[in-house]
């Protein structure tokens, strides 16, 4: 429940910014949490966090 719900947040923030990558991953990751299998859950994680990573990069060099 609290990754899925970490998960609805950070989609939350991420559709403020027009992310549309993160919001699709953090969309997907909260569709799958309820199941806890951390075989589909893990690759949807690491997908999330690579997507927040660019996005994190680009605001920073936009911030430049």
């Amino acid at each position: 429940a609290k990754l899925s719900r970490a998960a609805h947040t950070l989609k939350g923030a991420a559709m403020c910014l027009s992310a549309t990558a993160v919001v699709e991953s953090a969309q997907a990751l909260e569709n799958q949490n309820q199941a806890l299998d951390p075989v589909i859950v893990e690759p949807l994680l690491r997908q999330l966090i690579h997507d927040a990573d660019r996005l994190a990069t680009r605001i920073t060099m936009d911030l430049k």
